[in-house]
């Protein structure tokens, strides 16, 4: 399902956003 890569994308473009050090 779709919600599902959103979520997948989102799990993943989370932490980038809280922690841009990486």
């Amino acid at each position: 399902m779709v919600a599902n890569t959103l979520l997948r994308h989102f799990i993943v473009v989370f932490p980038l956003i809280c922690h841009p050090s990486v």
